[in-house]
């Protein structure tokens, strides 16, 4: 019980470290500015890579949705290529091509010229890893046009160095030209190991070539730097291949110095190949100079070695050599033993082989598909984006077709309204004109019917006043034409009247017209 109470709280106290670590990885990534992401995310990646998937991708998640960023664009491709990392540490390589795929086109559409030029290298790893040699050196010179385009001198001689690497795998190339030019390019600047590693492949070319004083050159440099940086794995291995080519010019005793410092920080720094490689040219110096026991010795040595790393098709010549160096001394039995293990070392590794090959088709055909998928879902999108277009124009013209009708409609009512009272104006003056000559024709016969009816008395006023003008009027006959003249006066003065009520009504009718 005891012990289960030690395990809750160790288990507690781990869980609860790590929900620490992540939170304090969260705030150290807020205050982290979009030009520091480079170097903030180069530390993460170093420590996910030590992390189970699970966790490294919930840290990942973590700060992809803490938010805060002042570059969200750039934060993106920075969180890809730790998910890309992450995929292609567990060998989900089609996984890790769809991510840097996808980051392609990221980086593309937001000009994010020197994160682009990373992708391109990345997905160069990807494909060298999935055996499309074309399709990686092609990614890997974009991904070196770019850089150099940018003068990043570091970033163009590691895309040098990864070709030169690539070239490597590609038989009857040169590739020394991608080395030499990745040290020219890159010189100080470029990562430690890569400066060495050149300098050790450029070793391994020339001598490769047989033109071993050059290839001793180069081994020399890589070791001097090595050795500057205190770096014994490279050590050992440039010493190694010194040895190696000591042996190919006849220098054996030379050569067993360097080998046996090879196999010692092979064995020391757990890099198992490099010490059988080196255990098995110490045994054929040690064959050559007639000392069968120290060579069974050490060859036994190297297939230990290279039994344990696994790589089998360097044991083949191992059993054989051993298998002569048992038949020299004799040894019949354990000759046969090791030409029965050859022969089922080939067996195994012609079934090695064609399981490769089902796996390259099977990887091929997989990429190819996915390449498929992408293409499909890319025109899919330039559907989707032609068919929104259209729908947008579509909407506008309608639109546009809505407000046109609208606006004929009120122009039709304006039309009409005008053509109405247009029409109501007419009727009006019609009216008016009709009235007016109805008023100027009863005025013509008012007029007539005046002159007429003032005619009588007017003329009976003349005749009377010219009758009084008369000397003989007696005074009887002018008081009697007086009276006439009265009456005849009040009869004017009645008609007068009368034309003057006629005149008044008229005015009045006019008026409420």
């Amino acid at each position: 019980m005891k012990h289960f109470y030690l395990l809750f709280i160790f288990i507690y106290l781990s869980g609860y470290a790590q929900i620490l670590s992540q939170d304090s990885l969260k705030q150290e990534f807020l205050h982290t500015k979009a030009h520091q992401y480079e170097t903030f995310f180069e530390t993460l990646d170093a420590r996910l890579t030590q992390l189970p998937m699970k966790e490294a991708l919930s840290i990942v998640r973590i700060l992809q949705n803490a938010g805060n960023s002042d570059n969200p664009e750039k934060l993106q491709h920075y969180i890809t290529q730790s998910l890309f990392r992450i995929h292609y540490q567990q060998k989900n390589y089609l996984l890790a091509d769809s991510l840097l795929q996808k980051d392609l086109i990221h980086t593309k559409k937001y000009h994010l010229i020197s994160e682009h030029a990373e992708t391109l290298l990345n997905l160069g790893m990807v494909y060298n890893t999935l055996y499309k040699y074309s399709e990686a050196t092609q990614y890997m010179q974009q991904a070196y046009h770019q850089f150099s385009s940018q003068n990043k001198k570091a970033r163009a001689a590691t895309a040098l160095y990864e070709l030169g690497n690539l070239c490597l795998k590609m038989p009857e190339r040169d590739c020394e030209e991608y080395f030499q030019k990745a040290l020219a390019l890159g010189g100080d600047s470029l990562k430690r190991v890569y400066h060495i590693s050149s300098l050790n492949t450029l070793g391994l070319i020339q001598s490769g070539n047989k033109r071993y004083s050059q290839s001793l050159s180069y081994y020399q440099k890589a070791l001097d730097l090595a050795a500057a940086t205190h770096d014994s794995a490279w050590m050992g291995i440039v010493r190694g291949n010194i040895g190696f080519v000591l042996l190919q010019t006849g220098r054996e005793d030379e050569a067993l110095a360097y080998l046996l410092e090879d196999m010692e920080s092979g064995l020391q720094h757990n890099e198992l190949l490099s010490a059988a490689a080196a255990a098995v040219s110490i045994s054929k110096i040690y064959r050559d100079k007639n000392q069968p026991d120290l060579a069974k010795k050490y060859l036994l040595q190297g297939i230990e070695l290279t039994q344990k790393v696994g790589f089998l098709p360097v044991l083949k010549p191992m059993y054989k050599e051993l298998a002569s160096i048992y038949e020299q001394e004799k040894e019949y039995t354990e000759a046969i033993k090791y030409l029965h293990l050859q022969i089922q070392l080939n067996d195994s590794l012609a079934k090695k082989r064609r399981e490769i090959d089902v796996i390259k088709m099977q990887s091929s055909f997989d990429l190819q598909k996915k390449e498929n998928e992408v293409k499909n879902l890319t025109e899919e999108n330039a559907r989707q984006k032609h068919l929104t277009v259209i729908v947008i124009t579509g909407l506008t013209l309608c639109l546009l077709l809505v407000i046109l009708t609208l606006r004929i409609r009120q122009k039709i009512k304006i039309n009409q309204l005008l053509i109405r009272q247009k029409t109501d104006l007419e009727n009006e003056v019609n009216n008016r004109t009709h009235t007016l000559l109805e008023y100027n024709h009863q005025l013509k016969e008012f007029s007539f019917m005046t002159a007429h009816n003032l005619r009588r008395p007017v003329a009976m006023i003349l005749g009377l006043g010219q009758v009084l003008r008369l000397p003989d009027n007696k005074p009887d006959e002018e008081r009697l034409y007086i009276e006439k003249l009265i009456d005849t006066t009040n009869e004017l003065d009645l008609v007068l009247k009368q034309m003057n009520g006629l005149l008044e009504k008229k005015q009045d009718s006019v008026i409420d017209n």
